[in-house]
């Protein structure tokens, strides 16, 4: 978490409109270990529940014979505050075959999933994106 503190001190130290762009995507990087290997994993990765019920999905895959890569629920990541965006260029979808509960697999998807939030970010698409974060910002809980 400290590179994440020291790399948001960095971007409002910097003066320069496009420096600042680059260090917010060293800094959306930073938070996404932070909170995929430090939280994440020993929270939610190591619950014995559901990492059944992530391998039970694959056995049933298996066991019906379907493609390795065919999923029996939809993983995506979405950058709007619906649950599942329709619109493909606000939502990531995982990549056939990601074994979720393993870091470095999850981590790839991530990586390609927050440069394309900072282009949604840093591109035509900033308005709708920080409307999206207002929306987030104003549920309650």
């Amino acid at each position: 978490m400290t590179e994440a503190i020291e790399g948001w001190k960095r971007i409002e130290a910097e003066p320069k409109p496009a420096k600042r762009r680059a260090l917010c995507m060293g800094h959306l990087w930073a938070m996404a270990r932070h909170e995929q290997g430090e939280v994440l994993q020993g929270l939610v990765y190591s619950d014995t529940g559901l990492l059944q019920d992530l391998q039970k999905s694959r056995l049933t895959r298996d066991g019906m014979k379907l493609d390795k890569y065919v999923y029996l629920f939809k993983l995506h990541l979405s950058f709007s505050a619906e649950e599942y965006s329709t619109d493909d260029e606000f939502r990531s979808d995982a990549p056939r075959g990601i074994f979720l509960e393993q870091y470095k697999e999850r981590m790839q998807w991530i990586k390609t999933t927050a440069q394309r939030y900072h282009q949604l970010m840093s591109g035509s698409k900033s308005e709708r994106m920080f409307a999206e974060l207002r929306k987030l910002a104003a549920w309650d809980g």
